[in-house]
């Protein structure tokens, strides 16, 4: 006899719960430099950074969601002439995700600033994409004499262009929902066609990887955590602070990025004054996933070029 469809009803929240717990398992753990990878401690929170090549240090540092795996396209280019430093953010990558509290844009620049303290580097290059980008900006106000350049990627600063689904995490009664209910792999391809220009880019394993690294123990945690802190209470304070930057900055900036759109790539370079800004054409959020060979072009440009004067934005 075949069930009544009211009992199937009833069912229901048990195969849902059943769908969510599947699709949170099992993300195969991407090779990703092993031989390079090392542990860094902050008031016992461990950091997982990457280390290879030599000459003067670049540090790169990735976004919200992201890990070091944003880099695999671009670093190679420049493990020859520079010391390359691949930083997990704390709560992202293979970094831990205490429960905390510390979140913040400036709570990861202490993090950073405490490294490059330990590895005393000195004539840094900071490449930062997104969060990674505001962290990179607040990292160089508290070492400026140790760093050498600014280079952001589709850069957070200014709290306008906050994506809408930061705006969600940050309220309350959302974040804790839609961490609980949204299966990782759904939630990661639904940012990535909101970050990607062309969809087709976006393979099976791009998903599965950053759903590995969303799905680890505390991920949850330190997402909510990170979007509830992620505009500063003095933020128009440190936007004034921008004028002071006397390093060589330079902006990339996805043409199409629907995340945080051109309009506020221009608007950080008229606050930095001599900064660069270019655009990729066809790009989206994440240069260095969707548009990587256009990346170290631009990239290689700036690092190593005749002068550096300032001049217009550029397609």
């Amino acid at each position: 006899m075949a069930p009544k469809p009211h009992r199937l009803l009833l069912l229901l929240p048990f195969f849902f719960l059943i769908f969510c717990c599947v699709t949170r398992l099992q993300y195969p753990q991407p090779e990703f430099l092993p031989s390079f990878r090392h542990d860094f401690y902050h008031r016992d929170t461990r950091i997982t950074y990457y280390e290879l090549g030599q000459g003067d240090p670049i540090i790169f540092l990735h976004g919200f969601g992201g890990a070091s795996y944003l880099w695999r396209h671009v670093y190679p280019s420049f493990q020859k002439d520079h010391r390359i430093f691949l930083i997990d953010l704390k709560g992202f990558g293979l970094s831990d995700r205490p429960r905390d509290g510390h979140y913040s844009v400036d709570d990861q620049a202490e993090i950073v600033k405490s490294f490059i303290l330990h590895k005393n580097l000195k004539n840094i290059t900071l490449i930062g994409h997104s969060l990674g980008g505001a962290v990179a900006l607040f990292t160089y106000f508290k070492v400026t004499a140790r760093i050498k350049a600014l280079v952001l990627l589709n850069s957070a600063g200014f709290p306008e262009s906050m994506p809408k689904f930061l705006k969600i995490l940050r309220i309350p009664i959302f974040n804790n929902f839609f961490t609980a209910i949204i299966p990782t792999r759904l939630a990661v391809n639904r940012i990535l066609k909101k970050s990607f220009y062309n969809d087709e880019k976006i393979t099976k394993d791009l998903v599965s990887t950053y759903a590995f690294y969303n799905s680890l123990p505390g991920s949850a945690y330190a997402a909510r955590k990170t979007a509830e802190q992620i505009v500063p209470d003095n933020i128009y304070e440190i936007l004034r602070n921008l004028a002071e930057i006397t390093v060589p900055v330079f902006l990339v900036w996805g043409y199409e990025d629907e995340v945080i759109p051109l309009a506020y790539g221009l608007r950080l370079h008229h606050a930095i004054p001599g900064s660069q800004l270019v655009s990729l054409k066809q790009c989206g959020h994440i240069p260095p996933e969707e548009k990587p060979s256009e990346t170290v072009e631009k990239l290689a440009g700036f690092l190593n070029p005749p002068d550096r004067r300032r001049h217009k934005h550029k397609p």
